[in-house]
C-alpha cells in the first residue's frame, strides 16, 4: 500500500488545504457543547430575564450586578438582567473564536439585546437577524440623535449574493452619550443596540432598551 510520507511539506499541503475542515470541526464541537450546556443547566424561564450580549472591547466582569440592578428596579416584573461578553480585540487567532461564538449565538437563537461595533451590527443587520424598529422608537429618542446617525443604523437585509431582500429599515439606536456601562469599562460611544428577532422576551427586551437609551445618559 503506497503510504504519504509525513513530512513539513505534506503537513502544509494539507494544512492548506483542509484548514476548514478543523474550523469546522471547532464550530459543530463548540455548537454541540454549548447546547448540552443550555439543556441541562437550570434556567430563569424567558419571561423573566432579557440577556445583553456587549459584543466589541472586553469588559470588566464581575462589576455588572449594579447596572443588572439599576435596570431591575423599574422592572419588578424581571427577575435578571443578564449580561455576556463576546470579545473582539483585533487578534486575528482571538477574535476568529469570538466570531465563531457570535455565530453560535445566533443559530441558536441566544440573547435579547446586542450592544454592538458597527461591524458585527452591519453584520447582523445584513443577514436579517435583528427585529425592525421603525415603528417603535418614539419621538424622545428620535430627538437624540441626527437624521445622519439615523440612517447610519438603517439598512436591508441581503440574500447570499449581498443583493437587497427587503425594503430599507432602522435595526439600531446609536449608543452615543449612553454611560451606563463606563463602570464595567466597555465604552458605548461608538455603538449600537439592536434587539434579536427572535427573542423569545420581545416587549421586554424592548422596553429594557429604550430603558437603556433614555435613563443610560449620564448614568
Amino acid at each position: 500500500m503506497y503510504k504519504v510520507p509525513i513530512n513539513r511539506q505534506t503537513l502544509q499541503n494539507h494544512w492548506q488545504y483542509d484548514w476548514w475542515k478543523y474550523l469546522l470541526g471547532v464550530v459543530l464541537t463548540s455548537f454541540l457543547w454549548y447546547t448540552v450546556t443550555v439543556m441541562t443547566r437550570p434556567r430563569t424561564p424567558d419571561e423573566l430575564k432579557v440577556d445583553i450580549y456587549l459584543v466589541g472591547e472586553y469588559y470588566i466582569q464581575g462589576y455588572e450586578g449594579p447596572v443588572s440592578q439599576k435596570i431591575l428596579e423599574d422592572f419588578p416584573d424581571l427577575k435578571e438582567i443578564n449580561f455576556y461578553s463576546i470579545p473582539f480585540n483585533g487578534n486575528p487567532n482571538a477574535d476568529i473564536y469570538s466570531q465563531q461564538k457570535l455565530t453560535i449565538m445566533v443559530m441558536t437563537q441566544t440573547g435579547d439585546l446586542f450592544i454592538m461595533d458597527r461591524t458585527h451590527f452591519n453584520q447582523l443587520m445584513r443577514e436579517g437577524s435583528l427585529l425592525a424598529l421603525d415603528d417603535l422608537i418614539d419621538e424622545e429618542i428620535r430627538s437624540l440623535y441626527s437624521q445622519e446617525e439615523w440612517e447610519s443604523v438603517t439598512g436591508k437585509i441581503e440574500n447570499d449574493e449581498g443583493e437587497p431582500e427587503s425594503e430599507e429599515h432602522i435595526y439600531g439606536i446609536p449608543m452615543r452619550g449612553v454611560t451606563l456601562l463606563k463602570d464595567i469599562g466597555f465604552p458605548t460611544e461608538d455603538k449600537v443596540i439592536g434587539v434579536m428577532g427572535y427573542s423569545r422576551n420581545m416587549d421586554k427586551a424592548i422596553e429594557v432598551m429604550k430603558w437603556i437609551i433614555k435613563n443610560g445618559r449620564g448614568a
